[in-house]
C-alpha cells in the first residue's frame, strides 16, 4: 500500500518498539517502513524550546534529572538515553524530513507548546503537513489558530455523550478515540458528522488490526508500524 494508503498507520513516537521511542533513530524507521504519518511528544524547556520527549521528568528516558520545564535545551543536549541517543528538538526532525514526503501528529503535551510548536511549523512551512493532538483540548484550539492549514485532533479514554460538538469547538476534525472504546457505530456516528476517527493505545496484534479496520477507523497510531502494514498489504 506504501506512504499514500487511504488508512493512516501512524508510527507511535516514531517506531517506538524497534527503535528507541522519540528518537531521530525512531523517526526514521517509521519513515523507512513506509508510515504515512509519525507521532511525537512535545515538552517545553526553560529556554522556551520544543523538545521532543513524552515525560515531563528527564530521569525516565535520560541519564538527566528534573523537569523538562526547568532545564534549558543546551543542558538536555548534553544527556542521553538509555541507548546513547540524543534528546531531539522539534527543529531537528523538521531538518531530517525536509525533503521527504512524510506527516506528523504532534501531541501537545507541554505547558505553554501551544503557543511555541506553531512558530517552528511556520518557520519550516509545514502548517499542511501537522496534525496537532492533545488530552488538553484547548492547548488544539490554540495551535490551530496559530497554524491556517493545520489539522487537529481531540485526544480521548473514553467516549463523551456528543464528541463531535467538542471537535467543532475546538476546529478540529479527527477524534483520537482509544482503542477500547472504540466501534462500528461510534465510527459511523463521527463520519456522518464529516470527521474521522483515529485509534490509540498500545495497538500491537493482529487482532487489533483486524478489529479496527472492520470497525471502520480511519487510522491508526501504533507501535508496531511495521506488522500493520504487513497486515494491511495482506488484507
Amino acid at each position: 500500500m506504501g506512504r499514500n494508503q487511504l488508512f493512516e498507520v501512524i508510527g507511535h513516537r516514531g517506531a517506538g518498539v524497534l527503535e528507541e521511542e522519540n528518537t531521530l533513530e525512531s523517526f526514521k524507521k517509521a519513515y523507512e517502513l513506509g508510515c504515512s504519518r509519525i507521532e511525537l511528544d512535545i515538552h517545553i524547556s526553560s529556554d522556551g524550546k520544543a523538545v521532543i520527549i513524552h515525560d515531563p521528568f528527564l530521569d525516565k528516558t535520560t541519564n538527566g534529572t528534573g523537569l523538562v520545564q526547568d532545564v534549558p535545551l543546551s543542558r538536555i543536549k548534553q544527556f542521553v538515553t538509555k541507548s546513547g541517543y540524543k534528546v531531539p528538538g522539534l527543529p531537528e526532525l523538521f531538518t531530517l524530513f525536509v525533503d521527504k514526503t512524510i506527516n506528523f501528529q504532534i501531541e501537545l503535551k507541554g505547558e505553554g507548546s501551544e503557543n511555541v510548536v506553531p512558530e517552528v511549523v511556520a518557520a519550516f512551512g509545514l502548517e499542511k503537513k501537522v496534525r496537532y493532538t492533545s488530552f488538553v483540548h484547548s492547548r488544539v484550539k490554540k495551535a490551530l489558530k496559530a497554524t491556517p492549514g493545520a489539522e487537529g485532533g481531540l485526544l480521548m479514554c473514553s467516549t463523551v455523550i456528543d464528541p463531535h460538538s467538542l471537535l467543532s469547538e475546538a476546529g478540529a476534525e479527527f477524534l483520537h478515540l482509544t482503542k477500547g472504546a472504540i466501534t462500528k457505530e461510534i465510527v459511523q456516528k463521527i463520519h456522518k458528522k464529516g470527521c474521522k476517527v483515529i485509534a490509540w493505545e498500545h495497538i500491537i496484534e493482529e487482532r487489533d488490526f483486524s478489529d479496527l479496520v472492520l470497525a471502520g477507523v480511519d487510522g491508526a497510531t501504533t507501535d508496531r508500524p511495521d506488522l500493520f502494514l504487513d497486515f494491511l498489504n495482506k488484507y
